[in-house]
């Protein structure tokens, strides 16, 4: 083990693989929303509203109120409309609302703006694959290859 990987389990000593990368790439999704929102023009107050906000959707996402968590992603994404990670959250309600083509364009936005973030790229591909869009699909393996992603399309095409 590398020593990043002995600082993980230490961190998370209970949490399988996948879940340790999922929550990994969590905790680096609220420090880019961190940094994102800190180098725009709004005030220091509001973003950290953006982000309690962005929390309490997450919550309520967690706990099935999807219209709960619809109401808090939309009151982040005024305060920061162009973060990854609030646009990421939208689409996953969206998504979970049967609102495929809503959620298509929010993921879409979120890669966008940030080009590293695999649950956009990952989340965007089960939107293609229910919208049945292989074409669309081909053209997000191509994007994300030439944006240098780390997602697995093996993993995701034997699923």
């Amino acid at each position: 083990h590398t020593d990043e990987n002995r600082i993980q389990e230490y961190k998370y000593p209970n949490l399988d693989s996948s879940t340790l990368e999922y929550q990994t790439q969590r905790e680096q999704e609220y420090q880019n929303f961190v940094q994102d929102t800190t180098q725009s023009t709004v005030k220091s107050s509001d973003l950290k509203k953006a982000l309690r906000l962005n929390q309490e959707g997450e919550k309520a996402f967690q706990n099935n109120d999807l219209i709960s968590a619809m109401n808090f992603f939309k009151l982040a994404f005024e305060i920061a409309p162009h973060n990854d990670l609030v646009l990421s959250n939208l689409g996953v309600v969206s998504f979970e609302a049967n609102r495929f083509q809503d959620a298509k364009q929010l993921f879409t936005q979120a890669i966008i703006s940030n080009h590293n973030n695999l649950i956009a790229y990952q989340n965007l591909w089960e939107v293609l694959k229910q919208l049945d869009n292989k074409k669309e699909i081909v053209s997000l393996i191509k994007s994300s290859i030439q944006n240098g992603s780390k997602i697995d399309f093996i993993d995701l095409l034997t699923n």
